[in-house]
């Protein structure tokens, strides 16, 4: 069953909220492309049918939580979410990491240490320079690989 005529109606409610959006979007952000985004990705999305007949309102809200926090509706940044009739934005792994490189309060960013024992002693630890310290390496790069 096509859903075109309901992705229609939406795309045309989307373009009627470009203004709102607009003033919500960070600088170098285009609102014709983020809509352009959030259409291809309602309309490539699992849970297509369900966005597209959940709550307008929330579906909305959440399209302009995305815009504010300047990320994409791709699956990879962020993504809407349907619980019961409702709409949810979620931010995804890419999208927290360009939300902190972009608020200029994170100087590095590393990943989380997969290995149980290495992770529970820089748990204990207060930072990884102590854990190296007190593991006697000399340098992250030998306990994480080469950093970029």
């Amino acid at each position: 069953m096509s859903n075109l005529p309901a992705i229609q109606a939406f795309t045309k409610d989307l373009a009627a909220q470009s203004k709102s959006l607009a003033s919500m979007l960070p600088e170098g952000l285009d609102v014709k492309k983020f809509c352009r985004n959030v259409v291809t990705g309602i309309s490539t999305h699992k849970q297509r049918d369900q966005l597209l007949s959940a709550d307008r309102e929330s579906l909305f809200n959440s399209c302009q939580k995305a815009a504010s926090d300047g990320l994409m509706l791709d699956g990879k940044e962020a993504t809407l979410v349907t619980f019961k009739n409702e709409v949810v934005y979620m931010p995804m792994t890419q999208g927290l990491i360009k939300l902190a490189r972009n608020s200029n309060e994170i100087k590095t960013l590393l990943p989380k240490l997969c290995i149980k024992r290495i992770a529970l002693a820089i748990k204990r630890a207060w930072t990884i320079n102590q854990y190296l310290t007190l593991t006697g390496l000399a340098s992250a790069e030998k306990l994480l690989g080469p950093m970029q």
